[in-house]
């Protein structure tokens, strides 16, 4: 797990591109041995923060420290960081031996260390075999292994990967996933992963920093994020979410209760929740929303719809219900069995427990 001592440091970095504010005002601790996503859509500036911890791109103003030095301004060479990008820039006309050998030799590492230096990455990327072949000859995982291979080659003090895993097919993005955590964990080194998938984000990182029009809305463990989002737009973009929008209110026994504009009802709220009384939205995770045939004597929150939609998406079945033309989206696990209950036009009846609900303010 990551230490205390921050090994880089990004202060109040701004990046501006014409008219256009990439990065704004952005200030970030990244602990040594830690794995951090920046996490956001297309064109929300991580990438443009990722290449200024890389020394690619300047900050026009603000302030890179790695390993407490003041690096702004110091070439990407200069730094102890490698960067692997989302092309891989793999060199076609070399071997694989030659392309993980590159920057030892233009560091001017003697041969026999470099040689043992790149039968170490071989065998560490799994490419037992493949020196000889060239990019070419390769399947998509192998490349990117070669690209990992070549960035850990110089032993760099934080690794910094660009979309490493977009090019990759799904069951190969979910192994890949697996072994890159695997293999910093036994490395110990900082990796700073930037990606727009939130699955991808939440099965490596210790920490999500998720981006939002150039700033950062939230940082916090892969839980944190999910379970208890900071803004609307979190709650939205993490992880799949019903939201109602209207505003909260105590009530008559002490507790809260949240007057919904649309549908019209009044949904009890945990009033231990953190923004319970201040909250103007309120979101539930599809998981936690619990569906009943028949109207429960015994349950909070409860709402009446009509499924219009029963996905099937292999562990579990997304069902769509329309509550008075409100869309409330259901997650429940295939193991229930439960295809009869959830047919498309059948009348349903839904629980929203308190303590599922997370207030939101902005």
């Amino acid at each position: 797990m990551a230490g205390d001592v921050p090994i880089a440091r990004i202060d109040a970095a701004s990046r501006r591109f014409g008219g256009v504010t990439a990065v704004d005002a952005v200030t970030l601790d990244i602990c040594e041995g830690e794995f951090l996503c920046l996490l956001g859509p297309s064109g929300c500036g991580k990438t443009t923060l990722l290449r200024m911890l890389a020394g690619f791109e300047q900050p026009d103003s603000g302030r890179i420290y790695l390993d407490g030095e003041d690096v702004t301004g110091i070439p990407p060479h200069r730094r102890p960081v490698n960067m692997m990008f989302q092309s891989y820039a793999l060199f076609p006309h070399m071997s694989v031996e030659k392309n993980i050998a590159f920057g030892l030799k233009q560091d001017g590492m003697p041969a026999s260390d470099i040689a043992a230096r790149v039968s170490d990455m071989i065998a560490l990327a799994r490419l037992e075999g493949l020196g000889a072949r060239r990019p070419r000859q390769l399947s998509g995982g192998q490349r990117q292994r070669v690209a990992l291979a070549r960035a850990l080659a110089k032993r760099p003090r934080v690794l910094l990967l660009d979309e490493p895993m977009a090019a990759l097919d799904r069951k190969l993005r979910e192994e890949t996933q697996i072994e890159l955590k695997s293999l910093q964990a036994r490395l110990g080194l900082t990796f700073i992963v930037v990606t727009h998938d939130q699955v991808e984000a939440m099965t490596m990182a210790d920490r999500i920093a998720v981006m939002e029009n150039g700033r950062i809305a939230q940082v916090g463990s892969p839980r944190e994020i999910y379970e208890r989002p900071a803004t609307l737009s979190v709650a939205r973009f993490v992880g799949d979410a019903t939201v109602f929008a209207g505003a909260a209110q105590s009530d008559a026994n002490g507790g809260a209760e949240f007057l919904c504009e649309h549908p019209a009802m009044t949904l009890a709220l945990d009033v231990a929740r953190a923004g319970a009384l201040q909250a103007t939205h309120l979101a539930i995770r599809p998981e936690n929303v619990r569906l009943f045939p028949w109207r429960p004597s015994d349950q909070p929150n409860v709402i009446q719809g009509q499924v219009t939609e029963s996905l099937y998406r292999g562990d579990q079945r997304l069902t769509i219900v329309d509550a008075g033309g409100f869309r409330v989206r259901v997650a429940q696990s295939n193991a229930t069995g439960a295809d009869a209950e959830t047919a498309p036009g059948a009348t349903v009846w839904l629980s929203l427990p308190p303590d599922a609900l997370i207030p939101l303010t902005s």
